[in-house]
């Protein structure tokens, strides 16, 4: 933790110049343009949006710096009350209520630097960090550190559906299929309106050959790009290959300026690589976020002995995956 302190408290500070200056600039816009109403009003979403990020970096630079060692009586009743507040609205969102109780006339001695407000949420922040780590790690290569950073961070914060399904995916990309598939049902159930876990739960089921279950998966997705995805695939191993064909048209209609990547997994589980090399190609002219995954995306695996997927691996900057077992 003290080295994660730091690291985080590093990142505050320097963030903290470029704010000032922003900030700097916000300001000699509203003395110069502010008169005008549609003017004052993006200038005070400007401000909202400063004073938000100005707080996170207290927050961050709070979590790197030591205790005072000072310590005062605090009344646990009031510091109980504060942390309630803090976390009461996700926990109203997952259907959960928090209720204090007997602690009216406790207290406790305390550091007096304030430090005691992070007491509630220092877990889920732990948590998140976590899981920001594990993708950074999951990039350099180094899957068992990024494993093991999701399995701490889902018992910190096992309300974290991020949490889960980030250890969905890199269980899904190595191949550990029950796992995936577990973790993304916690996250699913935490959150029921995501595209992620529903997902990754359709990955699962293609991989073990029920292209049928992969559709029942996937119609749990907000998202119709991501129903189309999983229905070409599956449609295809069903043998029904008209509505395949159809459901990829709909998808290279709809979604060629902003969803290559998906098209381009398509190709690849039908075994065109080919098709599959021109879509990651334009996925790679139009800055396609879904390139991150690719070294984990399940649907590509049938290109990933290609030479070609090597070469495009390290043309994005990534480390190679993590190995099924």
């Amino acid at each position: 933790m003290a080295t994660i302190g730091s690291v985080v408290a590093g990142v505050a500070h320097e963030v903290r110049n470029p704010l000032f200056a922003m900030s700097v600039n916000i300001d000699v816009l509203a003395a110069e343009l502010g008169e005008a109403p549609e003017v004052r009003e993006l200038i005070e979403a400007l401000r909202v949006e400063r004073d938000r990020i100005s707080r996170l970096m207290q927050d961050l630079l709070d979590f790197g710096r030591p205790l005072s060692g000072v310590r005062r009586e605090c009344q646990l009743e009031r510091i109980l009350e504060r942390a309630i507040a803090q976390v009461r609205p996700v926990a109203l969102a997952r259907g959960v209520s928090i209720q204090a109780e007997g602690a009216a006339r406790a207290s406790l001695l305390a550091d007096a630097s304030e430090r005691v407000r992070l007491l509630a949420d220092q877990p889920t922040r732990q948590a998140a960090l976590l899981v920001k780590a594990s993708g950074y790690l999951a990039d350099s290569g180094d899957s068992s550190r990024a494993l093991a950073n999701l399995y701490r961070a889902t018992e910190l914060d096992p309300l974290s559906s991020s949490a889960w399904s980030a250890l969905s995916a890199l269980s899904l990309a190595a191949r550990r299929l029950d796992l995936a598939r577990s973790a993304a049902g916690r996250s699913l159930r935490l959150l029921p309106e995501q595209d992620t876990a529903p997902t990754y739960l359709a990955s699962v089921e293609l991989l073990l050959g029920r292209p049928q279950a992969a559709i029942a998966a996937a119609a749990h997705c907000p998202e119709p790009l991501f129903r189309h995805q999983v229905a070409a695939a599956a449609l295809h191993d069903m043998g029904r290959h008209a509505e395949a064909r159809a459901e990829l048209a709909a998808l290279e209609a709809e979604h060629a300026q902003d969803a290559a990547f998906q098209i381009a997994a398509v190709h690849a589980w039908w075994g065109d690589a080919d098709r599959a090399f021109q879509w990651l190609e334009r996925a790679v002219d139009q800055n396609d976020g879904g390139l991150v995954a690719l070294r984990m995306e399940p649907l590509l695996t049938r290109i990933q002995g290609d030479a070609r997927f090597g070469a495009l691996v390290a043309r994005v900057g990534l480390q190679p995956g993590p190995q099924p077992r």
